[in-house]
């Protein structure tokens, strides 16, 4: 019998058919270059940031922050990465921190 799946919330990713919430980034994160992370990773992408020589270091930044240094979380979620999985994440972690686009803050 198939099981019938609900819609993941707007602060829900799946990942290894698991469910993980993403919460809002703390403080210490933030402070430790979370955003500038971020937004590396949402203008360039994670193939392109791979080829600079700290890129690894950077993505590694960014998901210690959005998982709050869950070393499980972030190792399953590193085992699914694509270019697709990361932009979907990066999608609900600017919801769900209430990020603004940088053409929008242009804009007002």
């Amino acid at each position: 019998m198939q099981e019938n799946k609900l819609p993941l919330a707007d602060n829900e990713i799946e990942i290894n058919e698991e469910t993980i919430k993403i919460k809002p980034v703390k403080l210490k994160y933030i402070i430790d270059g979370f955003y500038g992370s971020y937004v590396l990773l949402k203008k360039m992408g994670l193939i392109k940031l791979f080829s600079y020589s700290d890129g690894k270091l950077l993505l590694d930044k960014f998901l210690i922050s959005v998982f709050d240094n869950e070393q499980n979380i972030i190792d399953k979620f590193c085992e699914e990465l694509n270019e697709i999985k990361m932009k979907e994440l990066i999608d609900i972690v600017q919801k769900v921190n209430e990020l603004e686009d940088e053409e929008d803050s242009k804009n007002v």
